[in-house]
């Protein structure tokens, strides 16, 4: 009987380690299905880019990939084990890209940037600075803004993004100007970014259209509310008056446009609009200043950055430059102050 008991014992044994060794020999069945994303490119866009993403273990069926951007699902256009080509989705935001196969879950390392657009409509010109001079809005090649006369011209500085070479620098004594139609007579909508750094000129010129009859300018005061101007000169563009027919004084505002100990990087947004009967005048979105008035503005024959009288100097940044030949609405000044997509040369 014991002799017995020790054979059943030992087969019993035999039996289980067997089983046992299948059990560590086979793969897990879901072990190797396990998918991984290893990388994507490109790292930022705007929505209807297209991201291809790579990795392991995808299903090569589109539909079964399930893909969202930060939450919001994506439509895969094109798959393999390997890759997926997805579409970046309207209403996305920057964060992480997230795949959903095979019941299994996993998301990139870091984040894909959405990025904002501006606004398209009656757009006539949009300039970056992005290493250069040129219109990158409509990609019109014969309204580039030269850089080239240096030391007339100014020079490429840091943007509001921290990127190198991609916004303008002024020092005082530098100006660029193109012989191109910038600004309709009206209506209009003028906007660009500025840093005017340490503000100590009692008179900054940041702009001018000009058509030897009249001259459209734009400039800033350093008074008791730091003023920006918006004022039509008189013939042949002298002025009319002390500094012409002047319709966008900003006075008394909360806030002073230039404070009075100015510092380098405190970048803000101005827009001007005129729809052919009110001056109005936004600083970072918000409208600070609006004055109904019926008057011709001028069809400008050349455009000046940085001058304005022959005399007048911006020292300071500039970047982001964009006109428009109709008023934009609240929504579209909003997507305008809210660009991004300006970052990156494009």
């Amino acid at each position: 009987m014991k002799s017995l008991a020790q054979y059943l014992l030992l087969a019993l044994a035999v039996i289980v380690l067997t089983f046992c060794s299948k059990d560590e020999d086979s793969p897990d069945p879901q072990g190797d299905t396990i998918p991984e994303i290893t990388s994507f490119e490109p790292v930022y866009g705007l929505p209807g880019t297209t991201v291809m993403i790579k990795g392991i273990n995808f299903d090569e069926t589109s539909t079964a990939n399930k893909i969202a951007f930060n939450g919001v699902e994506a439509a895969v256009t094109h798959a393999t084990e390997t890759t997926l080509s997805v579409t970046v989705p309207e209403g996305a935001t920057s964060g992480k890209i997230v795949l959903n196969v095979s019941e299994h879950m996993v998301s990139t390392t870091t984040d894909f940037e959405v990025l904002k657009d501006f606004p398209r409509n009656g757009l006539m010109g949009f300039w970056p600075f992005t290493t250069n001079g040129k219109e990158r809005g409509l990609n019109n090649a014969e309204h580039e803004i030269g850089l080239d006369a240096a030391p007339i011209a100014p020079t490429l500085t840091t943007d509001r993004f921290g990127h190198f070479n991609q916004a303008l620098n002024f020092d005082g004594t530098q100006s660029t100007f193109s012989n191109f139609r910038a600004i309709p007579n009206r209506p209009w909508t003028v906007s660009v970014w500025i840093d005017p750094g340490v503000f100590d000129n009692p008179i900054m010129g940041l702009m001018q259209a000009n058509t030897g009859v009249k001259n459209l300018v734009f400039r800033l005061e350093n008074n008791l509310s730091g003023d920006f101007f918006i004022t039509v000169t008189g013939e042949d563009g002298t002025d009319a008056g002390e500094h012409g027919t002047t319709y966008g004084l900003v006075n008394e505002v909360s806030e002073r446009y230039i404070p009075g100990a100015g510092t380098d990087n405190t970048w803000m947004h101005i827009m001007m609009s005129y729809d052919g009967a009110v001056f109005n005048i936004y600083k970072d979105n918000a409208i600070v200043f609006t004055n109904a008035v019926v008057t011709e503005t001028p069809t400008p024959a050349y455009f000046t950055l940085g001058r304005i009288y022959s005399s007048y100097y911006f020292i300071g940044k500039m970047d982001d430059l964009a006109i428009y030949n109709r008023v934009l609405t609240a929504q579209e000044r909003t997507q305008l102050f809210e660009q991004t997509l300006s970052k990156y040369e494009f």
